[in-house]
């Protein structure tokens, strides 16, 4: 059994010097992409108002048993009203869940240097109403006080749920992916073995929400879940209810390079005009560094080897692997400026998979037609994130 207990004596101490290497990281890439003919791919993006003054633009495609695509209008979902600060109470209850005393650490029964830290939020709400189980995105620690806002609405806008968020390896106290495991993923592209690496040692944890689960990820995140959730069938034989992605990465083979670009350069400059103009923007100022660059291994794990399996063309396959897992919904959110993504492929991955008979009820394709993959970064706000995560989730043919 893994052992389960408080992890505050194992807090990160970071300094100035691991924000200088990333930023020196960021520009060492940037450069040499340049240096090998990049161009910045903006045409069109910078024409739209981000502001999300009439909510979010998007536009449903739901493929049936064909693996026809029908395609819905474009709709503009309102941001949602989320506003903790005015419950003083519940507010105070959900800072505590995130404080340090606290953060979770799931151990390894077999090495006690392997481990996961998380936290549980709505610890109160009844485990058979469900979980939500939360993938961050690449780099993402709760200690930073963006992400923890980004959990806060989350919990808040699913009272009934408990919301289990799950810190990255590497990141925070969370130890980083076995070697064995990383040489896989690098050899075959796919993030399968990270997540049956991450259900091993949430597996106690999980075993109280029988199949009332959702798992949601964004972008690595996004992998990562489909990972957890094929592990979860295989060691339970219990589906999952949903799969709610956000633009993973490894629609097709786009290289290291190619993943650099487009986190670095191309979304970086996106998020920059999201930053000015979203009227949510409550916190991106404050957000920190969360990766500890000044130790190697880390720095080589998450700055070279997730990005080259990120690059490769095997999220359909990993895709088709969690079918089986998932009951009612397979979500994909495609934004269509994506520096990560093109949004007519994984229409076609979609397509594909929707002919399986082992699919779930529903497989929907989320079109966002003004944004891009920085839609989920901390310049845009925690309200339109959860927004976005709904998507297609309250709809009457979900419910």
């Amino acid at each position: 059994m893994n052992r389960v207990g408080e992890s505050s004596k194992l807090k990160t101490e970071k300094s100035s010097t691991h924000r200088k290497l990333r930023r020196a990281s960021a520009v060492f890439i940037a450069i040499a992409t340049l240096n090998m003919g990049g161009s910045v791919e903006r045409e069109g993006f910078e024409d739209f108002d981000h502001s999300f003054e009439n909510g979010v633009c998007y536009q449903s495609i739901e493929f049936n048993r064909d693996g026809i695509a029908e395609t819905g209008e474009v709709e503009y979902d309102e941001i949602i009203n989320v506003q903790p600060v005015t419950d003083e109470e519940a507010y105070e209850k959900i800072r505590k869940e995130l404080s340090d005393e606290e953060m979770c650490v799931a151990i390894s029964s077999e090495n006690d240097k392997e481990l996961v830290e998380y936290f549980i939020l709505n610890q109160d709400a009844d485990p058979k109403n469900g979980v939500i189980i939360c993938n961050m995105g690449w780099g993402a620690d709760l200690r930073d006080v963006v992400a923890r806002r980004e959990a806060e609405v989350t919990a808040k806008s699913n009272p009934d749920k408990q919301i289990m968020v799950i810190n990255n390896a590497g990141s925070g106290n969370s130890s980083l992916i076995p070697e064995s495991i990383m040489k896989e993923m690098k050899e075959t592209g796919s993030f399968i073995s990270y997540g049956e690496w991450i259900y091993s040692l949430l597996e106690p944890e999980l075993e109280k929400y029988s199949d009332n689960i959702e798992i949601r990820g964004h972008s690595l995140g996004a992998r990562v879940a489909i990972g957890v959730a094929a592990a979860y069938f295989a060691n339970t034989q219990n589906q999952i209810k949903t799969l709610n992605l956000i633009d993973p990465a490894g629609s097709d083979d786009r290289g290291f390079i190619g993943v650099a670009w487009g986190f670095v350069v191309s979304e970086g400059l996106k998020l920059k005009q999201y930053s000015k103009e979203s009227k949510y923007n409550e916190l991106s100022q404050l957000s920190d560094d969360n990766i500890d660059v000044s130790d190697k291994n880390n720095f080589k794990q998450n700055y070279i080897d997730l990005p080259v399996v990120m690059g490769k063309a095997e999220l359909e396959d990993d895709l088709e692997k969690v079918l089986t897992a998932v009951s009612e919904t397979l979500k994909i959110v495609s934004p269509e400026y994506s520096g990560l993504n093109d949004s007519e492929t994984i229409k076609s991955i979609l397509g594909r998979l929707a002919l399986s008979e082992n699919r779930p009820e529903h497989i929907l394709q989320i079109l966002l037609p003004e944004d891009s993959h920085a839609i989920i970064s901390a310049g845009v706000g925690a309200r339109v994130i959860e927004t976005v995560d709904q998507i297609g989730m309250n709809d009457d043919n979900n419910s």
